[in-house]
């Protein structure tokens, strides 16, 4: 009789020990569903933040940055790639975005900043670009400033003297036109010409003229 209930005792101890979940596997679950929760959260906020964006609503981006526990959302891009320099209604706007970049990411704040100035959406262009085409010259000027298409602009003007730097100077210009190029064939330097009246526009038109006259 002894022999039984041990046995009984000790099928009862094995199945506890099955159904029971470990301390390890606590944690392990713990640490999924915080994980989820934190990734749906910055979702949201994500959603949140690039709406506002659009919609220049400065105390909306002050609110976001406020009760963020992450500060990825200011990176969020929509179903199209753009991020919030493509997106920014205007000048305020993106100084509204910066400020939150700086004040959330703190020493990384410089290399944040220019990654998204420096991120191509679906179209292939650049928040600068975007500016453009989307009738906003005075997002151009900031948002143009320490990219690589700026860079690549600058370096092609001083490439362009004829003589052995002519090939390579060629190769270089081709980089400039496939960055402020949309898939028809139609540049941001098109587009500005085409609508030089937009106030603002003009200064664009100016540049190109000076610094990329082959667009």
């Amino acid at each position: 009789m002894k022999n039984i209930l041990f046995i009984l005792i000790a099928c009862l101890m094995v199945t506890m020990v099955k159904a029971a979940p470990t301390a390890d596997m606590v944690n392990k679950r713990d640490v999924m569903v915080r994980f989820y929760s934190l990734q749906k959260r910055n979702a949201e906020m994500g959603e949140k933040f690039l709406a506002a964006v659009k919609a220049g609503d400065v105390q909306t981006l002050g609110e976001l940055e406020s009760i963020a526990q992450d500060p990825s959302y200011l990176m969020a891009t929509d179903k199209f790639g753009n991020n919030a320099f493509h997106l920014a209604k205007d000048a305020s706007t993106l100084q509204a975005v910066a400020r939150s970049i700086r004040n959330l990411y703190k020493n990384e704040f410089p290399t944040k900043i220019l990654a998204l100035k420096n991120q191509a959406n679906e179209s292939g262009v650049i928040p600068a670009v975007q500016a453009v085409f989307d009738l906003r010259p005075g997002k151009f000027f900031v948002l143009l400033e320490q990219t690589d298409l700026q860079q690549n602009i600058l370096k092609v003007k001083s490439m362009r003297k004829g003589g052995a730097l002519a090939v390579a100077a060629s190769v270089e210009q081709d980089k400039v036109v496939a960055g402020v190029q949309l898939a028809d064939g139609f540049t941001a330097a098109d587009f500005a010409r085409a609508n030089r009246s937009v106030a603002g526009m003009d200064k664009v038109v100016a540049f190109f003229a000076e610094y990329a006259p082959y667009l």
